[in-house]
């Protein structure tokens, strides 16, 4: 009798798809993060600090005390601002180290995407939604900025994965989990609230409807409200602050315009990448609903549970559309693209589960193909020439063109129109110059007649800017001009006024010079 011969476990000589897909997920996943965290890194340092990065490190850089009630005065909660306080307490306060919190959170938030879409729909929906949020050119962008949006989405993830935990399996520690990341999640940003609104929503739903042959009980489902609700009452604290500034928002106004249809169609742009990728998501979104909640008959593709995790991931993600659209119609113009980034990957998620219902075998591997293949302009335009106003160059070009200095070694006063140019320029040249801020479009004579006056335009409409830079004193006149990126008319302009001498250097414009990334200060 002859032995069976082994099995040939050889992967030599098979297709790249097929060793592929013999790949464990957790090789692939692998790969997934590396090139995920290769393609956000060089946005840690390229572009310059704006305005609201900024902010982020002026209330971070202080006493804990001092970061409480400057965040309390703005519009949103602390917990970025906390973490990225202890950062700059032990690794100082580069652009570097003010963005690496982000990074790091957004390349969790792509192994949390995975993990939650392995707990709904396997493993393959799992690999398919991270891979594209992966190389998604809007979340690879604020991977890379100091400000809480990166961690917004996180713990987002974090916490609908511990929420549907808890469903499948429900114990004390699960209850736990689910209302702690709960409160941390609504402690990161206001759009917090309306995810964890819609996917109670889809909780209440469930217990609501007549009882069907699901594995989850009623109980459990009003258990997983009740530590929702517990989310809610940690985060009690902080809501009131938010109370108060909600009223001055409606009151006094916000920048963000109304949500035209104009408006939207950008938000969608933004979102996805462009409007083809936005459209296909949300046609598989809607696929993979319909075939998964009214399948005739069950799946062999997907879990037995699926049907009851779905409606709370589906109220996550689409409730902070519908509450922010609501409430920017009837109040104040609230909804901004960038507060949907914990919503987005509920979309990936829903688009990964259509393609995998139309084709159970390649659906994953085909979407991931056809979205890196439109995302590709766009991802190369995020991570190598999307430009922030452009401050630190114009720090740098100062730096470089004033020479003279006043006796205590400081550089000649800067000048600034607005709270914008001030604040972002400090963090540049904080112990370098004199940053003033004007009163109005009105540059002051100096009392030494051989000092030059020097001012930064920006954040301005197209008259303030040319009052604003015609605005030099009697006698004086423009001897030099250097113009960047920035947002408003004349983006970012820095300008230099003499006094009128047979001397003085003729006007000329210089163009853009990079500052060396990785340091706030100009070099010596």
């Amino acid at each position: 009798m002859s032995r069976k011969e082994p099995a040939n476990t050889s992967t030599a000589g098979q297709p790249f798809f097929s060793r592929l897909m013999q790949a464990t997920p957790r090789t692939i996943m692998t790969v997934v993060l590396m090139i995920a965290t290769l393609i956000r890194m060089p946005l840690l340092t390229r572009t310059s600090l704006w305005y609201d990065e900024a902010a982020t490190w002026e209330q971070s850089r202080g006493t804990l005390a001092e970061l409480i009630a400057k965040v309390a005065a703005d519009n949103y909660p602390p917990l970025h601002n906390l973490i990225l306080w202890l950062f700059i307490h032990l690794f100082g306060d580069s652009e570097r180290i003010l963005r690496l919190p982000s990074l790091l959170a957004g390349v969790l938030a792509i192994w949390l995407l995975y993990r939650l879409g392995e707990e709904i729909a396997g493993s393959a929906t799992g690999m398919c939604a991270a891979a594209l949020l992966a190389i998604s050119p809007f979340h690879v962008w604020y991977s890379g900025e100091a400000r809480m949006y990166a961690l917004f989405c996180a713990l987002g993830l974090a916490v609908m994965l511990a929420l549907v935990r808890y469903l499948k399996r429900p114990d004390t520690a699960g209850f736990i989990r689910t209302a702690v990341l709960g409160g941390l999640f609504l402690y990161t940003h206001i759009y917090a609230a309306f995810g964890l609104a819609g996917a109670a929503t889809g909780l209440a739903v469930f217990a609501i409807l007549p009882a069907s042959s699901s594995d989850l009980s009623r109980k459990t489902a009003f258990k997983a409200l009740a530590a929702l609700a517990v989310s809610a009452l940690l985060f009690s604290p902080w809501a009131l602050v938010l109370f108060g500034r909600a009223e001055t928002v409606v009151y006094d106004g916000f920048w963000i315009a109304y949500p035209s249809a104009d408006m939207l169609r950008t938000m969608a742009r933004e979102v996805a990448g462009n409007s083809q990728i936005f459209w296909l998501l949300v046609a598989l979104a809607g696929i993979g609903l319909l075939l998964t909640l009214f399948r005739w008959r069950p799946s062999t593709a997907f879990p037995a549970t699926i049907k009851w995790l779905l409606p709370p991931l589906v109220g996550f993600t689409i409730a902070p559309v519908l509450i922010g659209y609501a409430l920017s119609i009837t109040l104040r113009p609230i909804l901004f693209d960038r507060y949907l980034i914990a919503a987005f990957p509920g979309l990936l998620l829903l688009a990964c589960l259509g393609a995998r219902s139309l084709l159970p075998r390649g659906g994953a591997l085909a979407l991931i193909a056809v979205v890196l293949s439109l995302a590709a302009a766009p991802l190369d335009q995020v991570v190598l020439d999307k430009l922030k106003p452009q401050f630190r160059e114009a720090a740098f070009v100062y730096f470089r063109e004033s020479q003279t200095a006043v006796s205590d070694g400081r550089l000649q006063p800067l000048y600034v129109y607005n709270h914008e140019s001030a604040l972002t320029l400090s963090y540049y040249l904080e112990g370098v110059t004199d940053i003033r801020t004007l009163d109005s479009l009105k540059i002051p004579r100096t009392e030494d007649p051989q000092q030059k006056i020097w001012l930064v335009a920006s954040h301005l409409n197209k008259s303030e800017w040319q009052r604003l830079t015609s605005a030099a004193p009697d006698g004086y006149a423009e001897t030099f001009r250097w113009q960047g990126f920035g947002w408003g008319a004349g983006g970012i302009t820095l300008l230099r006024f003499e006094d009128i001498a047979p001397s003085a250097a003729p006007t000329h414009d210089l163009s853009v010079t990079s500052h060396p990334a990785g340091s706030n200060n100009p070099p010596d």
